[in-house]
């Protein structure tokens, strides 16, 4: 999603209809969980979901930081953020 606010119902509502065999929407945020958009998202998402869709989400952890610092680290954190989000 490319913006947030106001926030999209109707554009949700026919992505949602479009994948007619979907189970699963996730969330996929780069930032820690303390600092993306989550907090925003989550109540406005479960209230567009038709029931047969279960919304998880996936991000780094809690952090003081937007960046780990290292490009090393950081690397790691992304493949890690791609493996829980796609398998």
């Amino acid at each position: 999603m490319e913006q947030i606010y106001p926030w999209p119902v109707e554009l949700l509502t026919d992505v949602f209809d479009r994948y007619d065999g979907a189970t699963e929407v996730v969330w996929l945020q780069e930032e820690p969980e303390n600092m993306g958009a989550w907090f925003f998202v989550h109540a406005r998402l479960h209230a567009c979901l038709p029931d047969r869709l279960k919304l998880r989400h996936v991000s780094r952890p809690d952090s003081a930081s937007p960046a780990i610092g290292s490009a090393a680290l950081h690397q790691l954190e992304q493949a890690d953020l791609l493996r829980r989000a796609i398998g």
